[in-house]
């Protein structure tokens, strides 16, 4: 059966797997039992009970905490938008503290923090500061060699930003992890490595989607793109896409392992590097007619399809 595939795999990878809590629906016990039923004892949480994780109440916290505890699943990262709306292009490096979108934000910032230390959570996670010109979430916008250009002032604004969040990470000693995304300034891996070496801070480490490189313009997201990372990745993000049309840059998400992505060349790279940390199963992948659940069953065994694809090459080679 499918949902037994992980755990007979496991022991050919370093890493682990995790689950993107909010992709299988908002009722955390349903996502938990879901999650064991695929070996799965790692989640992403942004939300809880479809409230963001930094506005519920007390005992809501207690109740989350319970059931983390009774089911056995670790909390790897905190992850609702921080920063990920917030412009800079406009605001004086001087005055980016006092900026209110970026004040609100650290504010959720230090709520994120304080619940995950509540959790027992491993990371934070926060966005790059939004791009101009980006309608909604930036599909379609156009897609450029590496992501796009990347103004050395931006880099400025964005690596002080986010080094400011880097205190508030130090004085709550729970690290950052910074994902790439089309909507901003860290949208390709190439791009996401000049921030992280900008900032150059060991409180921001980079989780990687080699899906959102790739939809940002980034065709060897897995190959060059992967190693612009790959000394910050603490945490990846796996889901795939198409691009329906090149002259607007549309793009459509994919079950995992049916898009151009290349996935496969990913796992293999993290593999090769005997990385260790947890691969995220992030579903995006919705189908007209089907629910969350399903959707993350499919693109679930899609996944197990590729990494037993990779032992048989392996194996072959090996031979």
């Amino acid at each position: 059966m499918a949902t037994e595939t992980w755990p007979k795999l496991a022991s050919s990878f370093p890493f682990r797997l995790s689950l993107v809590a909010e992709e299988t629906g908002h009722d955390l016990e349903s996502t938990l039992r879901f999650a064991r039923q695929l070996g799965i004892s790692e989640i992403d949480l942004g939300t809880l009970w479809g409230e963001r994780i930094d506005r519920v109440p007390q005992a809501t916290l207690l109740r989350a905490k319970d059931l983390l505890d009774r089911y056995e699943i670790k909390v790897r990262v905190v992850a609702p938008e921080t920063f990920k709306t917030v412009l800079l292009r406009d605001v004086p490096l001087r005055h980016i503290a006092e900026e209110p979108h970026f004040q609100e934000h650290v504010a959720l910032l230090r709520a994120q923090l304080a619940v995950a230390r509540f959790l027992e959570a491993t990371f934070a996670r926060v966005y790059s500061f939004r791009r101009e010109g980006m309608a909604g979430l930036g599909n379609p916008s156009p897609r450029s060699p590496q992501g796009g250009t990347f103004p050395e002032e931006m880099q400025e604004r964005v690596a002080f930003g986010l080094a400011l969040a880097c205190r508030e990470a130090e004085r709550a000693q729970i690290p950052l992890a910074l994902e790439n995304v089309r909507s901003c300034w860290g949208n390709s891996g190439h791009n996401t490595g000049l921030v992280l070496r900008r900032v150059n801070s060991p409180w921001l480490t980079c989780i990687w989607d080699p899906a959102n490189g790739y939809v940002s313009g980034e065709e060897d997201a897995c190959s060059e793109g992967y190693q612009a990372v790959k000394p910050f990745v603490s945490h990846v993000h796996l889901k795939d896409a198409v691009v329906l049309d090149e002259r607007t840059g549309l793009t459509q998400w994919e079950r995992i392992g049916d898009g151009d992505v290349g996935l496969d060349l990913q796992l293999a790279a993290l593999a090769d590097d005997g990385y260790e940390g947890c691969v995220s199963i992030e579903t995006h992948w919705s189908p007209p007619g089907s629910n969350p659940i399903s959707n993350t069953r499919s693109t679930y065994a899609g996944l197990m399809r590729l990494l037993e694809s990779l032992i048989s090459r392996r194996r072959v080679e090996r031979a």
